[in-house]
C-alpha cells in the first residue's frame, strides 16, 4: 500500500513539472521541502521525467539550497516584499 501511495506521488509531481515545463517554458526546478532534502525523492523521480520534455530545462531540476526549517517564512517575506499579501491590522 505505501509503495502505491509513493508512485502516485512520484506521478503527480512529474505531470506537474511536466505541466509547468510546456506551458511555462523554465530554465529550471527547484525543489525543496522536507520530502526532497535528502535526494531520496529526486532520485526516485528521475524516471519518470520525460527526456523529450527534459531538455527543455536548461539548469534542470535541482534541491534548494535554502534552509528548509525556513522556507515557508522565506516564502511569504517576498511575498510581503512585492506587495502580494496585505494585512488589515
Amino acid at each position: 500500500m505505501s509503495q502505491v501511495f509513493i508512485d502516485q506521488a512520484l506521478k503527480t509531481v512529474y505531470a506537474v513539472i511536466m505541466n509547468l515545463v510546456r506551458t511555462c517554458d523554465p530554465d529550471g526546478f527547484v525543489l525543496g521541502g522536507g520530502v526532497v532534502l535528502n535526494g531520496w525523492f529526486l532520485e526516485k523521480l528521475q524516471p519518470y521525467l520525460s527526456k523529450k520534455t527534459n531538455r527543455f530545462l536548461s539548469q534542470g531540476i535541482a534541491i534548494t539550497t535554502l534552509d528548509t526549517r525556513y522556507i515557508t517564512l522565506i516564502g511569504c517575506s517576498i511575498l510581503v516584499q512585492k506587495g502580494l499579501v496585505q494585512f488589515n491590522v
